[in-house]
């Protein structure tokens, strides 16, 4: 798994041509090939590609990233969170607000 990790974050073009098998159900060990990426990409090379391959269906992979990328790299926080808060707000409509709590009554 460290060595396909390492090609992917290499060459995200790379990355980008495994998408539909990395997305499919024949793709059972995408989880731990996430882990591996989320472990071996300190700069997030690869961070907004796997979030955006989790809308394509590789929700396995974005999964490990995010378990390792966020306990291996704290540096990357901000960046996970923002994606995460991006993704959130496409699937969902809902946006996260910042500051002060405040309630609304209807």
């Amino acid at each position: 798994m460290h060595e396909l990790a390492a090609a992917f974050i290499a060459s995200p073009a790379e990355f980008d041509r495994e998408l539909p098998w990395l997305a499919s159900t024949e793709a059972r060990s995408s989880y731990h090939l996430g882990q591996s990426l989320g472990r071996a990409d300190a700069a997030g090379a690869l961070l907004e590609r796997v979030f955006n391959a989790a809308r394509a269906g590789a929700t396995g992979v974005a999964r490990g990233y995010l378990d390792q990328a966020s306990t291996s790299h704290s540096s990357l926080l901000d960046r996970l969170n923002a994606v995460l808060d991006d993704n959130m707000e496409r699937e969902t409509g809902i946006s996260t607000i910042q500051g002060s709590a405040s309630s609304t009554s209807i």
